[in-house]
């Protein structure tokens, strides 16, 4: 098997799966650790609805073409894959374990590593772990900041676990074989989107990121500094253009250019107000045939879909308990965000600060204005930060030269989730390790699953 030192450079390549398309980028790590990113592009979608996988093999085709695109990219072949799901359905488990230590001794990495062993449980029938937070520690009930180096007689440890429908790594694992390419990491869709639009200080004075997706709406909840809840709404931007291809009678596509370029709001106070009757939709539709329709009607149509998009953030904010605890506000992203007059909706729905999000520039990565790509680019930017390096699994090739290998999650990172295809990652780090630094920084953040999960 070929060394560490035999692959200077590894590419690591993104893929958020939505409804409408698949948008992959990459990002070239190197032996030292440093991250460039390379690029981004998109490909049509399939088998993907309401966050579940209906279709694993429409879906493992378009796997296949957004594989194309990235190894056009960087000119390489790709088989492993690290990707993000819109719209999946996410439950929160509140979780604690504990273990008895020797109290001579002060508690070392294992001692913790048993403690959350033992708040890990098993996950319900049908629903698979794939994000972990470390909420806190005590020892003999006392809590502390840092259990490393202490002395006590017991360690306590409080989790909060993320899952999603087994069903849905079931299908992402079969569409994956379909299209020859491996699954390493299944990433929540709102953890990927605030790596790419937020600011620490945002996070740390409390902040929630609304990816507004083509079929469904992705929330994430950050307060200081740790996520707090993980929600999806299954209504996105398709709903405004089908709304609009329908009372309109118009093709989709004619749809949608009507809406991204009137949008929702109009800087016409005095625009005309419609009387939605019969009478009207069939005069609005004679319009429509003949190429003259008013633009007050299409925004109209636009803004009672999006006020019902922001009505059910809200609703699912004040459910949360968060909508008062945001002082950073609402950051707004995915393709959607892009609407005349959403964030004017938003913030007068919200009664909050609200801005559009755009990946946000640092550590390799360029400001990129499109909030669409957040998801793609957040994910890639996400993982190079947690992983330590690539280490190679099989003989390479020449044939195979360009083999992007899977990265190891660093097991110690602030962030890391779980392998969705369920193969423990081989660690070839053999050095020495600085592990009170480390457990300084880890508490309140996030730490991987085992694959045995």
């Amino acid at each position: 098997m070929t060394g560490v030192a035999a692959v200077p450079d590894q590419f690591i390549v993104g893929i958020d799966i939505g409804a409408s398309k698949l948008c992959s980028a990459v990002a070239l790590r190197d032996r030292d650790g440093g991250v460039r990113y390379v690029g981004h592009g998109s490909t049509s979608s399939g088998g993907l609805r309401a966050g579940e996988i209906a279709d694993p093999e429409a879906l493992g085709g378009a796997l296949k073409r957004a594989v194309e695109e990235a190894r056009y990219l960087i000119g390489v072949s790709v088989e492993d894959i690290v990707a993000t799901v819109s719209g999946a359905r996410v439950e929160t488990l509140e979780r604690m374990g504990g273990v008895e230590l020797n109290a001579g001794r002060p508690i070392e990495a294992r001692d913790i590593r048993r403690a959350i062993e033992d708040a890990r449980g098993r996950d319900a029938g049908g629903w698979s772990t794939i994000h972990r937070v470390v909420r806190a520690f005590a020892i003999d009930g006392e809590p502390v900041d840092d259990p490393s180096g202490r002395v006590g007689r017991r360690l306590d440890v409080w989790m909060r676990d993320f899952a999603v429908p087994t069903q849905l790594t079931e299908g992402l694992r079969r569409a994956a074989d379909i299209s020859g390419i491996r699954v390493h990491t299944l990433v929540p869709t709102g953890v990927a989107v605030v790596a790419a639009v937020s600011s620490q200080s945002e996070r740390e004075a409390g902040v929630a990121v609304v990816d507004i997706g083509s079929a469904s709406t992705d929330i994430a909840v950050y307060l200081n500094g740790e996520l707090q809840h993980l929600a999806s709404i299954p209504l996105g931007g398709h709903h405004i253009t089908a709304d609009v291809a329908s009372i309109l009678q118009i093709p989709v596509e004619e749809a949608d250019r009507l809406k991204r370029e009137h949008g929702a709001i109009s800087e016409d106070v005095d625009e005309e107000l419609i009387d939605w009757t019969p009478k009207t939709i069939a005069a609005l539709q004679r319009q429509a045939k003949y190429g003259t329709i008013p633009g007050f009607a299409v925004r109209s149509i636009v803004a009672a879909r999006t006020v019902q998009i922001i009505d059910k953030v809200k609703e699912t904010l004040d459910a949360l308990d968060d909508t008062g605890r945001l002082p950073a506000g609402v950051i707004l992203t995915g393709g959607t965000a892009q609407l005349i007059g959403i964030i004017d909706i938003t913030r007068a729905i919200l009664g909050t600060t609200a801005r559009a999000g755009q990946v946000l520039p640092g550590r390799g990565f360029p400001s990129i204005a499109d909030p669409g790509v957040s998801a793609a680019v957040g994910l890639i930017r996400y993982v190079s930060g947690r992983s330590v390096g690539p280490t190679p699994t099989r003989q390479r090739s020449p044939a195979a030269a360009g083999f992007v290998h899977p990265l190891v999650m660093n097991p110690f990172a602030r962030h890391d989730t779980i392998d969705v295809m369920r193969q423990r990652p081989r660690s070839n780090d053999s050095g020495q390790r600085d592990w009170g630094r480390i457990f300084r920084d880890w508490v309140r953040e996030f730490v991987p699953v085992s694959p045995d999960d």
